[in-house]
């Protein structure tokens, strides 16, 4: 029964360190903007900003983690471990996980349908007992999922594995005295060696052909850099295209001069015209 009420009282999730870190700045941040002496940037709609402030503020209240006295933190870490006993009783390991055998969606579905609470519980007393932590894997459940599950057969996976032997084979035991694992130790550091000797011979002639083909290239020519321009060449430059912009706005205005002539040419020359009446 006092399992049942702890689960039901922990049903809302609280928010992550960094969350509230970025939240509570928020609400800083929001503040400053009402309250800006400044009118060029104070807030221009105070009213919805108050009612955005009120919200963030519920939001920071009702959903950060209670503080864990003293006195409440051993209880809370024993309760801590019967929720994660509880979790891993139903929870899929990371083999079946990856490899998806038959039946492991089923199965994941039902540990979710029965550890719901316990699950959502179990993160906020994470939250609750480490509220200093920067970690954001801090409370996910990933870091108490189980390796592996011996008693699942992964024969018919979507995904296959290499087979394990969870206990040394009876051969093994009976030859294990009779290895020299000096010398075997010795023989592999012999082959590594060698490998890397031949691969350090590989590189050697991949350099050497590098180096023929890059001689044998034909050489581009570099383009000789620009005179650097004088100060009398930048005066004559700055004074030519004023001159180039002085008449263009020359041109303009004999245009505009032509087109006002002509306009007046055509009003008088109507004007002065024969009438329909006097026809």
């Amino acid at each position: 029964m006092a399992e049942s009420q702890q689960t039901e009282a922990s049903t809302k999730s609280y928010l992550r360190p960094n969350v509230r870190t970025e939240l509570q700045a928020d609400i800083d941040g929001l503040k400053s903007e009402i309250t800006d002496p400044n009118p060029v940037h104070r807030i221009q709609d105070p009213q919805t900003a108050k009612s955005r402030l009120g919200r963030m503020q519920k939001q920071l209240d009702e959903q950060a983690a209670p503080e864990v006295s003293a006195q409440e933190r051993p209880a809370l870490e024993t309760r801590q471990a019967a929720l994660q006993e509880h979790i891993l009783k139903t929870m899929p390991s990371r083999d079946m996980m990856m490899k998806n055998p038959p039946g492991s969606v089923g199965r994941n579905i039902a540990h979710h349908k029965k550890s719901k609470a316990q699950q959502v519980e179990w993160k906020n007393n994470q939250l609750r007992l480490h509220p200093d932590s920067n970690d954001p894997d801090l409370a996910n459940l990933e870091r108490i999922r189980p390796v592996t599950d011996r008693t699942i057969n992964y024969a018919d996976s979507q995904i296959g594995g290499e087979k394990t032997i969870s206990v040394p084979t009876e051969q093994y035991m009976q030859n294990h005295d009779q290895i020299e694992w000096a010398d075997k130790a010795q023989k592999t550091i012999d082959q590594q060696a060698s490998v890397i000797e031949r691969m350090g011979a590989t590189m050697d002639r991949l350099s050497d052909k590098l180096d023929k083909l890059e001689d044998a290239a034909p050489k581009i020519p570099q383009k000789e850099p620009k005179p650097e321009r004088t100060p009398e060449k930048k005066a004559a430059d700055v004074a030519r295209m004023q001159g180039i912009r002085d008449r263009k706005v020359e041109i303009q205005k004999q245009r505009d001069r032509e087109a006002v002539t002509k306009l007046q040419e055509d009003f008088v020359s109507t004007d002065s015209g024969p009438s329909d009446d006097a026809a």
